[in-house]
Order: structure tokens, then sequence, then C-alpha cells
């Protein structure tokens, strides 16, 4: 998606590594997460403003803290496999009411989630992005691994009637990526 392009503006002299984090957590209780499925995963990558920074000490600090990590040169094409995917599964768990393994179940909620990560894929091209040819199929492989009752955050707050959501960074942002 988009996030850097909105941090960018705001941090003109610091360091922003473009990333991505997968991880399956909800807010239990004020103070408590509760997280779900596999470890979580970061993939990072140079900033595109500082590419000559030595990122060999935020590397580092990463694998020291046990902290499971992948770093590319260039982040991109892996931060919009993952907006692949949660777009896709935000938009159908909130739409359907559905978890990510009844999507999944459901011939026609899958197939909409598979035309939505298409239009991602489209969109994703139009900014340069390189995707791997399989890249909707090896997603929809990647949902199979979650727990079938896992909501997205943004389903949850949906369902909580939080109007303060994620629906802007994915609804929204891909209609104007596209527009654009």
């Amino acid at each position: 998606g988009d996030i850097y392009e909105r941090i960018r503006p705001n941090l003109q002299k610091a360091i922003v590594s473009p990333a991505s984090v997968y991880v399956s957590s909800s807010i239990e209780k004020p103070g408590t997460i509760r997280q779900k499925g596999a470890e979580g995963h970061i993939v990072f990558g140079k900033d595109p403003k500082h590419l000559s920074y030595n990122y060999e000490h935020l590397i580092e600090f990463f694998n020291k803290m046990g902290i499971s990590s992948a770093w590319y040169d260039n982040p991109y094409p892996a931060i919009w496999e993952k907006y692949i995917f949660i777009t896709a599964f935000s938009l159908m768990t909130a739409y359907s009411g559905k978890t990510i393994g009844a999507v999944l179940a459901d011939d026609k909620l899958k197939r909409m989630t598979e035309n939505i990560m298409k239009e991602v894929v489209l969109v994703g091209k139009t900014k340069n992005i390189d995707f791997k040819q399989d890249v909707v199929e090896k997603t929809l492989q990647k949902a199979q691994n979650f727990p079938y009752e896992t909501k997205t955050s943004f389903q949850r707050d949906y369902e909580k009637g939080n109007t303060r959501n994620e629906g802007d960074i994915f609804g929204e942002t891909l209609i104007r990526l596209a527009k654009e």
C-alpha cells in the first residue's frame, strides 16, 4: 500500500524502513494482546530516500532479539504481497461477517477474495511492483495456514461498530491508487 508515503512527510530527517508485519493477534482486554497462529514475522528493507545507509545494525538488532524477519534491498514486492492478502481478506471478512477459514470454504466468497487480490496486483503493477507470476495462488495458500476461526482486525473493528478502523488503508487506498 502507501504507508511509507503517508509516514515519510512527517519524518523528514529519519530513516524510514518500508516494512510489513505478519501477525495474527487481537486485544483481549486493555493491556493484553493475544497472539494466535504462527509466530509474527517482519519484512523490511531500504528507505528509498537513504539507499546508501548502513542497515546492518538494524538487521543485527532484529536477529539478536530473536525477531523473525526478512531483509530485502527492495522490500516493496514483499510488502505488496502482504497488502494483497490483508486487503482482500479484511474487506471480505468484514463484508461477509465470516472468518478467514469460512471465506476460503465458501466458493463464492473465495472467488470474490481472489478477484480483489487480482485487482491489488493490477494496481501494484502500475506502481512498478514486480510480482511473482503465481502471487495470488500463493497468497490463497498462505491463508490456509491461518486458524479457521481467524478474524481480521478490520472485521473485528467493523463488527464492534468502531468508526476508527482500517477501512481507509484497505478499501479507500485501493480505490485511490486504482484511480491514479
